[in-house]
């Protein structure tokens, strides 16, 4: 079995990082109190788990019957499990009860079999957890997440051919096969299986090519560091698709790998125009402006990320690279 499987499962899947999946939650719930309580784990900290805890137990306590709620601590104990597994699976055991007490007000809760799964996945019942998933595909076939889930599944249990039967979807009813079988391709990559994630981008393109293929192509061999390559179907993807943005970035890593600097800050300065506030991607082009020697240019950049950030470390480097370029 290949080692960052579990963090394939929980982080890719379920949580998405913990305080995205939150987000996510946070989105699709209609009780304003629970939304309040989940947008709380936008920044997971101990206290903010312990505020949300205490927020969803009122909310428990002045309707019983709120099934939202019950997931909602079911997620909070899931995630202080995922951010400090040395203080044991004690939680875990009462977010089951929670994902338990959801199913049985609302039976048919797809995010409640999600849960209940990486659960069991944690407490050692795994085969339990499976049978779950298998189940919640029956109830929702055209589900992408069930897919996405019981791939992940199957992974870390180590059933890699019957992995590779369920991801090519021949008995699937899920809609959109080309984009699933991206998305289950991009789950094969992360588990670290580089030819299946290949086959499973080949066959959605041969049901039809779309930008998102060849793009994911692209990053399928920039992962192999073959930029050159990589850059020629990332260039593809874009002929079918220019804004298919998530390619410029790729484009400039590559360019910039590959040594034509000019050709990553083109890509580069496209990318942040349409994503303007994505501040990792300006430390990028900040960096590339440094690295042309456009000093003035670096500078603006790193002064709104200066600004703009509340990742102190991002902050702080930010800093740094001003202090930097004033001394130059």
């Amino acid at each position: 079995m290949k080692t960052l499987l579990v963090k394939t499962l929980c982080l890719v899947l379920f949580l998405a990082g913990g305080n995205a999946w939150a987000a996510v939650m946070a989105a699709e719930t209609k009780s304003p109190e629970v939304r309040k309580a989940l947008s709380l784990l936008d920044r997971p900290s101990p206290e903010n788990f312990e505020k949300s805890r205490t927020m969803l137990n009122a909310v428990l306590k002045k309707t019983p019957g709120n099934a939202e709620a019950h997931l909602g601590l079911a997620h909070v104990r899931i995630l202080e499990y995922t951010t400090s597994p040395q203080a044991g699976a004690g939680g875990l055991q009462e977010a089951l009860k929670h994902t338990d007490a959801a199913l049985k007000i609302k039976p048919n809760l797809e995010d409640a079999y999600l849960k209940k799964s990486l659960i069991l996945f944690y407490t050692g019942r795994k085969e339990q957890g499976r049978k779950l998933l298998k189940t919640g595909l029956s109830k929702w076939p055209v589900s992408r997440r069930m897919h996405e889930a019981y791939l992940a599944y199957l992974l870390n249990m180590g059933n890699v051919k019957e992995a590779e039967q369920f991801s090519g979807l021949k008995n699937s009813r899920v809609k959109n096969k080309r984009d699933m079988l991206i998305r289950l391709g991009d789950l094969w990559q992360k588990a670290g299986y580089p030819e299946q994630a290949e086959e499973c981008y080949e066959h959605s393109l041969n049901l039809g090519e779309t930008a998102q293929g060849w793009a994911a192509v692209g990053r399928s061999n920039l992962l192999k560091k073959d930029c050159p390559l990589a850059i020629e179907f990332f260039q593809r993807a874009l002929a079918i698709d220019s804004r298919h943005y998530a390619a410029y970035n790729d484009l400039a890593y590559c360019y910039h790998q590959t040594g034509q600097t000019r050709e990553a800050i083109r890509w580069m300065e496209a990318y942040a125009q349409a994503f303007p506030d994505d501040l990792d991607a300006l430390g990028n082009l900040a960096g590339l402006y440094e690295g042309a020697g456009e000093k003035v240019k670096a500078r603006l950049v790193w002064m709104k990320i200066e600004a703009t950030t509340r990742d102190p470390r991002q902050a702080s480097l930010a800093e740094e690279r001003l202090e930097k370029l004033k001394a130059k």
